[in-house]
């Protein structure tokens, strides 16, 4: 995984594994589907679209022909349909990771890998002898993007982490246009290594397994493992200024203007969505929030706000990986053909 950036958009997804072994226990918060035929997981795996429709719905044929300083109102706009997604549970269902065990014969391992050099998935080999020519081979040539030493090996929490990485860096690389996009004017959080850092380690610390960009500055839903939402809000210089402006405009209180032009405090609104003509009388006060800053290629000030606005999105139509978990077969075997 590319841990110098964040990709606009993760949620887990189905690990397809091929093996001839039975009896295997997996952890339960990871879902895996399980195929012992080799040709019938290529052929799954090449039946599935990858290009998904999160990522169709961000562009359209114009933005993506015209990169003009007016097309990139754009990508600001259609970010909503990227945090709408938390209303669609087959999100889960998608493959965007497979593992292959040492169970089957390597040369018709070899075989499968050069089928499937060109399908846009992760692929994990475990392997009895991960140092021979033809494994390292098709790591070289990103065939296969982790071999895993199959000697003594074990469905761990250290192989998940790896599992999990794997699925993180898909998004990475799904996301990137969306990223450079949003860094034309210079540069952008998402692509900040400090940013990144910071990031991860917060979804780690607060058991994040699922986020969704919803605001250019960076600003991202959040859902942790319980289903629980919650926000973290992102916003820099630029952005206080922006805020700023709008609270002089409306004789925002000036003691709440002063703690937003100093960042001390930050909205939980996206500036974005409001009409530039006019927009909505805020209530200063009660819409700003306690902000901390972190320092990377320029300044962030953010906030994390744990209970979300009135309206901020629809808690009984949402489905989260914890509820998906909760009413699906795991591990689901894929039936021979």
């Amino acid at each position: 995984m590319n841990q110098a950036s964040v990709p606009a958009y993760y949620f887990p997804t189905s690990v397809m594994l091929v093996t001839q072994r039975d009896s295997l226990v997996f952890d339960q918060g990871i879902s895996v589907q399980v195929s012992s035929q080799l040709e019938q997981a290529a052929q799954l795996v090449k039946q599935a679209s990858y290009f998904d429709k999160v990522y169709q719905q961000c562009f359209s044929e114009n933005f993506i022909a015209n990169m003009d300083p007016d097309s990139t109102k754009l990508i600001e706009l259609s970010l909503k349909s990227i945090s709408q997604q938390i209303y669609n549970p087959k999100r889960f269902d998608e493959t965007t990771l497979l593992v292959v065990d040492d169970s089957l014969p390597q040369h018709e391992v070899l075989r499968f890998w050069d089928d499937l050099a060109d399908v846009k998935i992760k692929k994990c080999w475990i392997s009895q002898d991960i140092y021979n020519a033809a494994g390292l081979g098709m790591l070289n040539q990103q065939r296969v993007h982790t071999l895993v030493d199959g000697r003594d090996f074990q469905w761990n929490s250290g192989f998940y982490d790896q599992l999990r990485a794997l699925q993180q860096g898909h998004f990475v690389e799904r996301t990137s246009l969306i990223s450079e996009i949003l860094a034309l004017p210079g540069s952008h959080c998402l692509l900040d290594a400090a940013f990144s850092a910071f990031f991860h380690s917060f979804c780690q610390q607060h058991h994040i397994v699922e986020y969704y960009l919803f605001e250019r500055s960076g600003s991202f839903l959040l859902i942790n493992r319980m289903g629980e939402a919650s926000c973290l809000i992102i916003k820099n210089q630029q952005d206080l200024q922006h805020y700023s402006e709008l609270a002089i405009d409306q004789h925002a209180p000036s003691a709440s203007l002063q703690q937003l032009q100093q960042g001390e405090r930050i909205p939980c609104f996206n500036l974005d969505e409001l009409p530039p003509d006019h927009a909505p009388r805020l209530n200063w006060d009660s819409c700003l929030h306690p902000a901390e800053q972190l320092q990377g290629i320029e300044k962030y000030y953010y906030a994390w706000i744990t209970e979300l606005p009135e309206g901020f999105l629809a808690r009984d139509k949402m489905v989260s990986f914890a509820h998906y978990l909760g009413y699906v077969t795991n591990p689901r075997l894929v039936a021979a053909q």
